[in-house]
C-alpha cells in the first residue's frame, strides 16, 4: 500500500495550489509561512474522500502516520484533521450505557473511542493550527459536538483563555459552530468581551461570532453591541459583518452603517483628544 504522503501528492493540482495557498497569506507577511508555504493542492473534497478511504483501512495507525510527520505540509495536517473529526464514539462520557441507548456514531462498525480520548486527540492536533483554513475547516468536522454540546462546551473554556492565537480561534470557531442556540446565547457575551488576544485570527473570529449572534438573536443581540467590552477593530468588524450577512434586512444594514460611522467619529475624536492631552 502506498504511504498517505504518495497517496496526497497523486491528487495534487498545483495551479491549484498557488491559488489555494494565496489566500493563506497572513497581514503583513511578504511570503507564505508555515504548512501553507507547503501546500501540494489537493482540494477539500479529495481530502475528505481519502480521510473516509484511511478510516475504513486503519483509522489509528493512519492519525500515528500523520501525527508523526511533525513537519507535515497542509494537507497532511488537514488530513490529520479530517481523521480526527471521523472517530466514532461511544457512550462513556453522557451515560447512556445506563439507558441502553447507544450513539449513531458507533453503530457503524468502526472502532469506538471515548470523548475524552477525542478531546485529547483535539489537544494534540491543535498546535498544527497555522492558519485559518486549517482551523475552521477542523472545526467544521467536529459533529460530535452537537451530540455532547455539556462536555464539549466545558472543554472549549480553557482553551478560550489561552495565549495561542489559534487555539482561541478554534474555541470560537466552534462557537459559532455549534453554540449559538437558545441554551447558550446568554453565556456567549461575556465570553466575547473577555477576548484579550491581540491576535488578528482571534479577532476576526470573535467579530465574526458576534455577527452570528445577531443574525440568529438580534433581540439579545442589540443590546450588547449597545454595551460591550470590545476593542474598536473587533467592534466594529462585527458590524461590517452584519452588512455583509445575506440575512438581514436592509433597514438593519443601514443600521449597522450609522453604527460603525459613529463609532468611528468617536473613536477620532478620542484620539484627538488625546494628542492635544
Amino acid at each position: 500500500m502506498s504511504s498517505i504522503k504518495e497517496r496526497l501528492i497523486s491528487l495534487a493540482e498545483p495551479d491549484y495550489a498557488r491559488f489555494a495557498a494565496s489566500l493563506l497569506k497572513k497581514p503583513g507577511e511578504e511570503n507564505l509561512s508555515g504548512s501553507a508555504a507547503r501546500m501540494l493542492g489537493v482540494r477539500l473534497p479529495a481530502l475528505h474522500k481519502l480521510a473516509k478511504q484511511l478510516s475504513r483501512e486503519d483509522w489509528r495507525g493512519s492519525l500515528e502516520e500523520l501525527f508523526a510527520a511533525a513537519e507535515g505540509g497542509f494537507e497532511e495536517r488537514m488530513l490529520l484533521g479530517f481523521l480526527i473529526g471521523n472517530a466514532k464514539l461511544t457512550e462513556a462520557a453522557v451515560g447512556t450505557a445506563q439507558s441502553g441507548q447507544y450513539s449513531k456514531r458507533e453503530r457503524r462498525g468502526q472502532e469506538a473511542i471515548s470523548l475524552e480520548e477525542q478531546f485529547a486527540l483535539i489537544c494534540r492536533f491543535i498546535p498544527r493550527i497555522d492558519n485559518w483554513s486549517l482551523c475552521d475547516s477542523f472545526c467544521a468536522c467536529l459533529k460530535f459536538a452537537r451530540e455532547y454540546p455539556a462536555e464539549t462546551w466545558n472543554f472549549l473554556q480553557p482553551l478560550l483563555q489561552s495565549d495561542e492565537e489559534y487555539a482561541i480561534r478554534f474555541g470560537l470557531v466552534m462557537i459559532l459552530n455549534y453554540f449559538i442556540t437558545e441554551e447558550y446565547i446568554d453565556r456567549l457575551f461575556p465570553i466575547f468581551d473577555e477576548i484579550g488576544h491581540e491576535g488578528y485570527y482571534v479577532k476576526m473570529a470573535n467579530a465574526w461570532a458576534i455577527s452570528i449572534c445577531y443574525v440568529r438573536f438580534p433581540e439579545k443581540t442589540t443590546p450588547y453591541l449597545d454595551e460591550n467590552r470590545l476593542d474598536g477593530f473587533t467592534y466594529q468588524k462585527a458590524l461590517q459583518k452584519i452588512v455583509e450577512s445575506r440575512c438581514v434586512s436592509a433597514e438593519v444594514k443601514a443600521k449597522m452603517r450609522e453604527r460603525k460611522q459613529n463609532n468611528e467619529k468617536r473613536t477620532a475624536n478620542c484620539r484627538e483628544e488625546g494628542e492635544n492631552k
